[in-house]
């Protein structure tokens, strides 16, 4: 595992869900059996790595669910998803969207934070609060070409203004090499 090699990294998954149109038109029985298949695969990964789930029912037309997992080692994502995919789940459910990234520390200095220890992983809290908002996030090569003075001025600015929001709980995570977006940004709050 990454712990294990020293790294300190973390895999993060966030898998979206949607109920496919047949299985909402299905028996009672049916659904509830399915639904039995998904809570016991759900425990399963709970007892693997971080797992964390959220209803996106009510917010998009394209997502019912959202699954969030954490594991030191990228086998156990993969595995779960392989026991996910192998179930009758895979024909009930439909997944618009799927983010892999990882944790490693920023780049940019955090200037209200400073002397605080910079971290490899995600919070020890986190997916305690009752929302998550997930974005992910491609920086343009007009970014890349600003001098890393500016960048960091842009950065404190965006830092400053995220810290007028106390109760929200911050998770960046990075996918270079991963995965098709560059970052993904996870705000996790009791409150939208």
């Amino acid at each position: 595992s990454a712990a294990q090699h020293g790294w300190g990294k973390q895999f993060v998954k966030f898998s979206f869900y949607r109920v496919a149109d047949e299985v909402r038109r299905g028996e009672d029985e049916e659904r509830l059996q399915l639904g039995k298949r998904l809570a016991s695969l759900l425990e399963r990964s709970s007892e693997r790595m971080l797992t964390r789930t959220y209803a996106t029912v009510g917010t998009r037309a394209d997502t019912d669910l959202l699954i969030w997992q954490v594991a030191d080692d990228l086998l156990e994502i993969e595995d779960w998803h392989a026991e996910f995919l192998s179930s009758p789940l895979a024909g009930a459910l439909e997944r618009p969207y799927s983010y892999l990234s990882m944790t490693m520390r920023s780049m940019y200095a955090n200037p209200l934070h400073e002397g605080v220890e910079k971290r490899d992983t995600l919070r020890a809290d986190g997916g305690r609060d009752d929302y998550l908002f997930v974005y992910p996030m491609i920086k343009t090569r007009d970014w890349y070409k600003l001098p890393k003075g500016e960048r960091q001025r842009i950065m404190n600015e965006h830092i400053a203004i995220g810290h007028e929001f106390h109760g929200i709980k911050i998770n960046t995570t990075y996918s270079y090499g991963l995965d098709d977006q560059e970052f993904v940004v996870a705000f996790e709050g009791d409150h939208p």
